[in-house]
């Protein structure tokens, strides 16, 4: 165990960037030299630690400290795309290891409430390049973030589509950039602006079910968890179909469901107090 420890002090402090007279030149050396994994494995880190400074406390009237049991990390899908999955699992891996020991040295002499702080590394297309947001969650409890998140439509995969030996789908939606922008405002004020990678998305109410790949971070149950859905056609046109029998308003005219309309230039999509405005490369 202490052979663990020390071991893992190491790799803490290369990890830091600390230089302690008791650490090994070779370790120093490695430090001077960090790869690109192991800078922005420090980059997460810092991150998580950062939120966990803001968790953890004392509970009163006992000898225990209170740590969330998970702690959800996102990053941008540009910096997705280098992570593979063994690096992504190797990274969580030492998180998990690292924030552990950390909570422990914050804590003192007092019990953790949990034996073991998950961490899982997500995706969130609203950031950007090396961007990196935390979010506490648990096992059984929904992340607590109200980030609009793109994620890739349950209807862009074929459930009969045929699987390969290696457990590759078939592509229906290629990557080949970001198509436009989605400025997303509420009663005035720009709450995020969304890049958009495929041609068919989904507007709806953020809840735990997350269908909508735009999701609107509010409670009103006037809107729909899919509540209208915006397509690029062939002719690089918008148009808007509603999917709700509650009004979606596109460029100042009102649809409801099954009824579609086309998106004018410098028109604007309108659900309740939410507004979306697209804006494409000059």
């Amino acid at each position: 165990m202490a052979n663990w420890r020390e071991n893992l002090e190491k790799l803490r402090i290369l990890i830091d960037g600390e230089q302690s007279s008791d650490v090994s030149e070779n370790i120093i050396k490695a430090q001077e030299n960090k790869s690109a994994s192991e800078i922005f494995l420090q980059k997460l880190l810092n991150s998580v630690e950062a939120l966990l400074k803001q968790e953890i406390v004392r509970i009163p009237n006992t000898n225990k400290a209170y740590v969330p049991e998970k702690i959800l990390v996102f990053m941008s899908a540009e910096a997705d795309k280098d992570l593979r999955d063994d690096k992504r699992r190797f990274f969580e891996q030492s998180l998990s290891v690292l924030i552990l020991e950390r909570a422990r040295e914050m804590s003192g002499n007092l019990e953790l409430t949990s034996k073991k702080i998950a961490v899982e590394i997500l995706v969130n297309a609203v950031l950007t390049d090396d961007e990196i947001e935390v979010k506490v969650s648990s096992d059984n409890e929904t992340a607590k973030s109200k980030t609009i998140e793109f994620v890739r439509s349950a209807e862009k995969i074929d459930l009969n589509g045929t699987l390969e030996d290696v457990g590759t789908i078939d592509d229906f939606d290629t990557y080949v950039g970001i198509l436009y922008r989605v400025e997303l405002w509420q009663t005035g004020k720009k709450l995020n602006e969304i890049p958009i990678i495929q041609r068919k998305n989904t507007i709806g109410r953020d809840d735990a079910e997350k269908i909508a790949n735009l999701r609107l971070p509010t409670e009103n149950r006037k809107i729909s968890r899919t509540h209208a859905e915006i397509n690029l056609d062939e002719n690089n046109e918008i148009w808007v179909t509603s999917l709700h029998k509650n009004p979606t308003i596109v460029s100042g005219k009102p649809i409801r469901n099954g009824e579609k309309a086309k998106l004018e230039a410098n028109g604007e999509i309108q659900i309740y107090d939410f507004t979306l405005k697209l804006k494409f490369a000059e």
